[in-house]
């Protein structure tokens, strides 16, 4: 555990505090008053400017809260949807995780896919778990008042329910996809959209393999593996992936492990293709000097 009770090289900053009687709503919140999801800007009546769409290419909570102190706003200001920093799920989840390592308790991010945005769809999503002494417990921390009614949520976001029928890691997904239980295109950004299916499943099922070795990178960026068509891939590809979901849903990952297929599928120069048409190449090693880091 003492892995996930220390900050990544992402989630690190100097400006995160000892909050004294904290509690895990109260850092839900306080990522909820700093990050504003940028598929979320018409329900809080948010304008989109290209400007402002930049924002959700800040790499590193470093970044992220120097940003906000020269916006004016100390971590726990009461904001308004408009002076919010644009995010997306991966933001709301690192800033959660990095908050609860900042008060020494492990956390760490989880990629995968949401059942509870639309029925019948699979949101790619990625949420914060936290160890609470007995076990990992799940948060949604970008899910605020508005979000919940607007979804109708059924479960308190701060304890999602570990069920396959609410949220399923990427690996789950890659099984369920290779066993011909699922429609993969049922798991994508948005029900319809071609940014999902088989090899959007394998990218995400990398991604938490990357988020559980603490590199959290931004969701549309990744090294040559990352962005590799899924018909390029061998046999020996496919059934390696297959090991690799096999590894990650056996909840019997270690360390040693994780570091092991680390370095089958190493981070190292990496290629960001942003929603916004922002483009750029990095190397892992230089996180906190690239521009948007």
């Amino acid at each position: 555990m003492n892995f996930y009770q220390t900050q990544s090289a992402f989630s690190r900053s100097e400006l995160l505090p000892v909050i004294p009687d904290w509690t895990v709503s109260q850092l839900a919140e306080i990522a909820q008053q700093h990050l504003l999801h940028y598929g979320w800007l018409d329900a809080y009546h948010t304008e989109r400017t290209a400007e402002k769409l930049q924002q959700i290419n800040t790499r590193s909570i470093d970044r992220l809260l120097k940003a906000r102190q020269e916006a004016g706003f100390e971590l726990q200001s009461q904001t308004l949807p408009q002076q919010r920093h644009l995010g997306c799920c991966r933001d709301f989840s690192l800033f959660f995780t990095a908050l609860m390592r900042a008060q020494g308790v492990p956390a760490r991010s989880r990629v995968g896919f949401a059942g509870y945005f639309r029925e019948g769809h699979w949101h790619d999503h990625v949420i914060g778990e936290y160890w609470n002494g007995d076990r990992w417990v799940r948060v949604d921390p970008q899910l605020d008042q508005l979000q919940r009614d607007a979804i109708q949520l059924g479960f308190d976001p701060l304890d999602v329910p570990d069920s396959p029928d609410v949220f399923v890691t990427a690996a789950r997904a890659w099984q369920l996809y290779r066993a011909g239980e699922v429609d993969p295109w049922n798991y994508a950004i948005f029900p319809g959209s071609p940014i999902g299916g088989p090899g959007f499943i394998r990218g995400n099922l990398l991604h938490e393999l990357w988020s559980l070795n603490k590199i959290e990178l931004l969701l549309w960026e990744g090294p040559e593996e990352f962005w590799r068509d899924l018909e390029v891939l061998s046999e020996e590809e496919l059934k390696a992936t297959d090991q690799l979901a096999t590894y990650l849903v056996s909840g019997e990952e270690t360390l040693k492990g994780l570091q092991h297929w680390l370095e089958r599928y190493p981070v190292d120069q990496i290629t960001c293709r942003a929603p916004n048409g922002h483009e750029e190449v990095w190397e892992r090693e230089a996180v906190t000097l690239v521009p948007g880091a």
